[in-house]
């Protein structure tokens, strides 16, 4: 088992490679300097790369684990402008139904979510949008199907939710089903 952990204050990541998830002995763990790591927040790992939101400067720094979480991954050029300082969340998606992966992030000082699309590669320089804006707070993110529908889930730290339709695909302009607070039973939220 491989656990990956950002480090934001060294601008570094952390490989914890464990013997059973059921314990934490035996571990070996392999500090990564990464060049372009600027106070990295978050982290997604999908197909052997991974993807990392800068919290100071406006970058989405892409890994590429050639293959295999045990590699030291490399970092793929160019880097991807997100046009935002204070990123935190990202995640994403491969939409069967366009061929594409379709990734979203947040920017938490500017209220804004970003869409990424990479097309049918990961290595592929993405076209990056802004496709909502005034979502205070916006820190996590979460891509979800259900039913053959899409869901962009976004926690801010105004204590609120929000639940977004993409309709049948990833590309889709979202559309507000609703935002709630559950109750009050939410405080500070980082992360989906």
């Amino acid at each position: 088992w491989y656990l990956f952990v950002t480090m934001y204050s060294s601008n570094s990541m952390v490989r914890v490679e464990m013997d059973s998830i059921n314990q934490s002995s035996n571990l070996t763990f392999t500090n990564m300097s990464i060049a372009g790591l600027n106070s990295p927040w978050s982290l997604k790992l999908t197909n052997h790369f991974g993807f990392v939101m800068n919290n100071q400067d406006d970058k989405l720094v892409r890994l590429d684990f050639n293959g295999n979480y045990s590699n030291t991954p490399t970092v793929v050029q160019p880097s991807i402008s997100t046009g935002f300082f204070n990123n935190f969340g990202f995640d994403v998606a491969y939409d069967c139904s366009i061929n594409s992966f379709i990734g979203y992030g947040t920017s938490f000082s500017s209220g804004a979510i970003i869409k990424f699309n990479f097309g049918n590669s990961l290595l592929n320089t993405p076209s990056t949008s802004t496709i909502l804006s005034g979502v205070a707070g916006a820190q996590g993110v979460q891509l979800t199907q259900e039913n053959g529908s899409w869901h962009l889930f976004v926690a801010c730290n105004s204590n609120n939710f929000y639940n977004y339709s993409l309709g049948n695909s990833l590309i889709n302009a979202p559309a507000l089903l609703y935002s709630t607070t559950f109750n009050g039973n939410l405080s500070d939220p980082k992360n989906i």
